[in-house]
């Protein structure tokens, strides 16, 4: 279904679901807005989709967004979906979005793989998944811009509306923060075998670190190994480096980078977030 199709459906129904709360907001208004942040998402696809960003259904009101990570694993990298989430904009922008974790095959609400760590300060890593909302009992992502943050009786002193400005409840917005704390930092997966008095069993956990301070290790790693290795003999420097018939070797490789900074990606907001 087009998003066009999605609002025309909409558009058609002869009554609203209030199931998800009263209708503070008209339809028409929050639909129109709900567009805008689809058409934005569209705009970026490419750029999202090379971060892992799949957007994979959306409705009346609701998308639902899975991050795909490349995990390595030993000489290999497989991809794991590590979240799963269904972003709901009932009464947007009078109420920030909500975010439910979801099972990716069957859309039900199902705790996510991992955790939600963060930096804060150079010595302190906040996580932001909370196992139980004291509302829905349902584990949600404690961050501003996020309706299960601001509905949190801690945080009745943090409201919506001081946030709303800032666009933190935009849907790139919300992905960016979720990608960060839940799929980039992903680095790899722990695999243990468990012998029990019957059989045995795999348990498999995906690791969470922090990624630039690992390529800033294997990068320091790589220069060590070519600094200790042994000069090259004169003769051996004068030797052809290849053979002809497959052409020229190149003379530098390419390393992989994040090319999302040409992509009109919306900025990441900084976070103003609570203990």
């Amino acid at each position: 279904m087009t998003i066009e199709e999605a609002d025309t459906s909409s558009a058609s129904a002869q009554s609203v679901d209030t199931s998800r709360g009263p209708l503070l907001v008209p339809h028409e208004v929050s639909r129109a807005k709900f567009h805008q942040q689809l058409e934005r998402f569209e705009t970026n696809r490419n750029a999202f989709a090379r971060r892992g960003w799949l957007l994979l259904d959306h409705g009346d009101l609701w998308v639902e967004v899975g991050f795909l990570h490349q995990v390595p694993m030993a000489s290999l990298s497989v991809p794991v979906m590590t979240a799963c989430v269904r972003i709901d904009y009932w009464n947007f922008d009078l109420w920030p979005p909500s975010v439910m974790f979801v099972d990716p095959l069957t859309r039900e609400p199902a705790p996510p793989l991992v955790r939600a760590p963060d930096k804060v300060s150079d010595t302190e890593v906040r996580d932001a998944l909370i196992d139980g909302h004291p509302e829905t009992g349902m584990a949600f992502l404690c961050i501003p811009g996020i309706r299960e943050y601001h509905s949190h009786p801690q945080h009745n002193g943090d409201d919506w509306l001081l946030h709303r400005g800032l666009h933190e409840g935009d849907l790139a917005v919300l992905c960016d923060r979720i990608w960060r704390r839940m799929a980039r930092n992903v680095v790899g997966l722990d695999i243990a075998v468990k012998l029990l008095p019957v059989g045995s069993r795999l348990d498999l956990t995906l690791l969470q670190g922090d990624p630039d301070a690992l390529q800033r290790q294997m990068q320091a790693i790589q220069g060590d190994a070519v600094a200790a290795a042994p000069p090259m003999s004169p003769a051996a420097a004068e030797e052809p480096a290849h053979d002809a018939s497959i052409g020229p070797l190149p003379s530098a490789v390419d390393l992989p980078g994040d090319d999302l900074a040409a992509a009109p990606a919306p900025e990441p907001i900084q976070e103003g977030e609570q203990a």
